[in-house]
Parts: C-alpha cells; structure tokens; sequence
C-alpha cells in the first residue's frame, strides 16, 4: 500500500530540480542519512521531506554557492517498488531503491552529475516544489511559482499496475491541494486565495 503525501519546500533560491530515483545521485556519504530518515518505526515508510544539514552536505563534497539553500528534497515510495515507470513526457522512471523523488540540482553529488543524466529528468523552477502521491501509483512533481501563487506540472509518472495502459492529458491543478481541478476536494476559490494569502 503506498502513502498518500502532499509535501512542499518553498524557495525562491531553487532554481533547478532533477527527477528520478535518489540513490542514483545522492552521495553514498548521504545514503545512510535518507535511510534513517525513511524507515523510522520498523521499517515502516514515514520520511517523506529528507533533510541534510551543512557538516553532511560538506563531508559529502558538495559545494553550495549560496547561502540558506534548502538541505531538503522530497520523495514517497513506489507503489510496487523497484521497476520501470512510464510518464507523462514520455521518459521511462528506473526505480533501484523502491523511490522517486524531486531533488534540487545543488543537492547532486558531483560524481553523480553522469548517472542523473542519463537516469532522470532536470527541470528548471521558480519559487519552489511540491510532491502528491494519491496513494494508487501516480506522482505528480510541481513548480511552484511564488509571484502567481500557482502551480506548474513537471512531470506525472505511474507506478501502479504495469497491464494498464495510462493515457496522460495536460490538466489544470489545484493550487492548494495540487490534485488534478476536476478531481479537487477543497471547498472554493476563496478557500484557496486563503490559503494563498497565509502562505
């Protein structure tokens, strides 16, 4: 069973993101970190925002040109674990460590640089990222844009059930919850400038 998630990480200062599967380009110094940061209560998947702070991002050999970037990315298991996932702009997701994540570009190890272009996807962004996971397979990845208070859709991928065939459509988003308009929860508009104006 996978969990549903709806995490952010607001910044201006991220620029661009890299998508894909994170022990391709985390450093192995970093590996052990996200691990514990995941399976906290007996194995039971609970880290869903992975933080680092400055002594591991340093010890790890990662340089960061500014400071007060965020040590953070976002990342939810696969609905069926390791495997092949197919998405929306057509890139097939390999899966080794059972995740898939969003993962801001100074966050890669250098001597990962490689691996992450041939295994995942950059995309560049403004304002920040979101991740929802519906808990039946789909990950959409989201651009946040902090001077239009919206949403940007990066990427979905699909980890459910290989047999089915997924038919993907550009589609609006809701700017609160990040689900898809026309399948949206929330109660109004005004709820959602509401929660634009406390952001």
């Amino acid at each position: 069973m996978q969990k549903k998630i709806n995490e952010e990480i607001k910044s201006d200062l991220i620029k661009r993101v890299w998508i894909g599967d994170p022990c391709y380009v985390i450093s192995d110094k970093l590996w052990d970190s996200v691990c514990a940061q995941i399976f906290k209560n007996h194995n039971e998947e609970v880290g869903f925002k992975i933080e680092f702070d400055y002594s591991q991002i340093k010890e790890a050999g990662i340089s960061l040109l500014l400071d007060g970037l965020p040590l953070q990315y976002l990342q939810c298991g696969t609905m069926h674990g390791d495997g092949g996932y197919p998405s929306q702009s057509g890139f097939n997701y390999g899966v080794d460590s059972g995740c898939l994540a969003i993962i801001p570009d100074y966050l890669i190890a250098p001597e990962k640089l490689a691996d992450a272009e041939e295994l995942g996807k950059f995309f560049d962004v403004q304002g920040g990222i979101r991740l929802v996971v519906d808990g039946e397979g789909y990950f959409n990845f989201f651009s946040l844009s902090s001077s239009e208070g919206r949403l940007t859709c990066l990427e979905v991928i699909y980890t459910g059930d290989s047999d089915e065939d997924e038919e993907y459509e550009d589609e609006d988003y809701c700017r609160v919850c990040g689900s898809v308009c026309s399948d949206c929860q929330c109660d109004n508009e005004e709820d959602q400038e509401e929660e634009d104006i406390d952001d």
